[in-house]
This record gives C-alpha cells, sequence and structure tokens, in this order.
C-alpha cells in the first residue's frame, strides 16, 4: 500500500517525474550449481547462465541479474562505470520495517536502517564486517600508483585512480539464506560515480530512496 506521504506528493504532483515499480513481483529463477560464480566483479555469461536480467539503462547495458539455489541468493549488478563506481544497496524483507543497505566500492560493508532518518553517511557503515553476505571490492595496483607519486608528487589523485584500478564489470554480491531468509524482498540499487560527466543510475529508475514500496520485489522460493 502506497505511504500517505508518498500519495500526497504523487498528487501535488511534486514528484510527478516519479512512479511505482512494475506492479507484478519478479521470481527469482532457482538454479542448481550457482557456486560457478566467483564474486570477481568479471560477469561471465556461464556464471550467470539461468538468471533473470533486468536491463536499467539499455544505452550502456547497465543492468542487475539474479538467481538462487538452495544456500545463497545471488546478484549481479552490471555498471558502465568500469572505474570509480560504487553500489548501494537496499534490501527490505517483505515483514520487517527496517532496511538493510550493502555497500561495496574500494571495501565492502553494511548498515542497518531503523527508519527513515538515514542519510548517505548516518548511520555510519561497518566496513569489513559484513556478515553472511560477501561482494567484490574495487582493487588498485599499488605498486604502480607509487610509481607514479614518485615520478610526479603533485600528480591528480583521481586521474591516479583511474590508471591503477584493476578492470571490472560490476559488483557481484552473495547473500546466505540462513541470514537473508526471505520469502519476498523488495530492492533498490544506487550505482554511483566520482567521475566527471557521468550520472548516477538508480534502479528502479523512478524508486524513491525511502519509499520501499517503490522499489521492485522479488519472490523467493525455496527457503
Amino acid at each position: 500500500m502506497i505511504s500517505l506521504l508518498l500519495h500526497q506528493l504523487l498528487l501535488s504532483g511534486s514528484i510527478a517525474t516519479f512512479g511505482l515499480p512494475p506492479e507484478k513481483p519478479i521470481v527469482v529463477p532457482t538454479v542448481e550449481n550457482c557456486r560457478t560464480v566467483m564474486t570477481d566483479g568479471i560477469i561471465e555469461a556461464d556464471e550467470w547462465k539461468g538468471a533473470h536480467e533486468i536491463l536499467i539503462d539499455g544505452a550502456d547495458s547497465t543492468g542487475l541479474l539474479i538467481k538462487q539455489d538452495t544456500d545463497f541468493i545471488y546478484i549481479a549488478i552490471r555498471t558502465r562505470f568500469q572505474r570509480l563506481s560504487y553500489v548501494d544497496l537496499y534490501i527490505q524483507a517483505d515483514d520487517e520495517n527496517t532496511i538493510l543497505n550493502l555497500h561495496s566500492s574500494s571495501q565492502i560493508g553494511e548498515r542497518i536502517l531503523s527508519d527513515t532518518l538515514f542519510t548517505d553517511t548516518s548511520p555510519a557503515f561497518h566496513f569489513g564486517n559484513q556478515k553472511e553476505w560477501y561482494a567484490n571490492e574495487i582493487r588498485f595496483d599499488r605498486i604502480k600508483a607509487q610509481e607514479l607519486v614518485a615520478a610526479n608528487p603533485n600528480r591528480d589523485r583521481n586521474l591516479m585512480q583511474l590508471e591503477t584500478n584493476y578492470y571490472y564489470d560490476g559488483f557481484e554480491y552473495l547473500l546466505k539464506k540462513s541470514r537473508f531468509s526471505y520469502k519476498r524482498m523488495r530492492v533498490r540499487a544506487e550505482i554511483k560515480t566520482g567521475m566527471p560527466g557521468h550520472q548516477n543510475i538508480f534502479y528502479p529508475k523512478a524508486s524513491l530512496q525511502k519509499h520501499p514500496e517503490t522499489w521492485q520485489e522479488f519472490v523467493v522460493k525455496g527457503n
């Protein structure tokens, strides 16, 4: 059911450019032998065979893939920002009021959001202390970075990061069902970048960060 605040905003036209996600929930396919997913950020077709794929941005093939087996839920976020991008994945179970925010960048971490007063930095993330889930991290060639700094101590740090990070297609997540024992879950993905000239991407495109009722609903069977 649409919250009263969201309903009022929709009626007033204050968020006329936003809407609700598709009404039909997406059933997460069950695939045997999903353990081939490497969680290295290289999203290969064989790894993700059988997954449900959602095209988020057709201009550059940004997308989301999801599947499950007996023990895990697998999610991949393919992003156009192969360099210096990061993802905030928001998940809410259909029978819970709290939101779980999983963050992936040069480090991974999580935080539990118990109300809608949160910001991008508060409450703080617990980095390196994720519980029963994993995702790849952005990695840099530190030796090359040291060489670039030695050659030019005043070198632009953003440029240096672009020159030294290892290639990746996006972020691959493993969510262990012993914790993520959902029958249904709502999901929002925020794909962000610090690169000039690029805009952040959100899925669902018309969703609102603090309104889970506007996120995409997934049906997870076999828990």
